[in-house]
């Protein structure tokens, strides 16, 4: 099993992105004088970084992976600097399932993965990923019984 984290999840980071360059904007307009060269720099400062996080935006969404296979989870994220979590399936002994309000909104979930020797955050995922990723993580022995009545 392999997945990315959610596409809305992104949208709502540029969402805030372009929400944040604005208020900037707004402040820069209102505190600096017309015509100024402070003005001018501060203008062109906060349009280029609202470039910049737009265009990295896109592919750290994409750079974002997880792999479910029948030994591990592994966890791949980074642009520049690629980092790698993994975790024996052998070792998981509690898998939990965060939500924030913002999770609600964009339908993901995040994971927190606690394993003999470390643990994972699964940030951002897909409602139907986490949904797959909690049933085949959770410990067999550990997954609530049936009630057996002997009669």
């Amino acid at each position: 099993m392999k997945g990315t984290i959610s596409y809305w999840a992104g949208i709502l980071c540029a969402v805030l992105t372009l929400g944040i360059w604005a208020l900037a904007l707004l402040v820069v307009l209102a505190v600096s004088e017309p015509y100024s060269d402070l003005r001018t720099t501060l203008l062109a400062g906060i349009t280029l970084s609202l470039g910049a996080v737009l265009i990295y935006l896109p592919f750290l969404r994409r750079s974002c992976k997880f792999t479910l296979t029948d030994e591990y989870i592994e966890y791949t994220s980074g642009i520049l600097y690629r980092m790698r979590r993994r975790i024996s399936r052998r070792a998981v002994m509690v898998v939990t399932e965060m939500r924030t309000p913002v999770s609600y909104l964009c339908h993901t979930r995040t994971l927190m993965i606690s394993a003999m020797g470390g643990s994972m955050m699964l940030p951002l995922l897909r409602e139907k990923d986490a949904e797959a990723l909690l049933t085949l993580l959770t410990p067999a022995e550990r997954q609530k019984p049936e009630d057996k009545h002997e009669g």
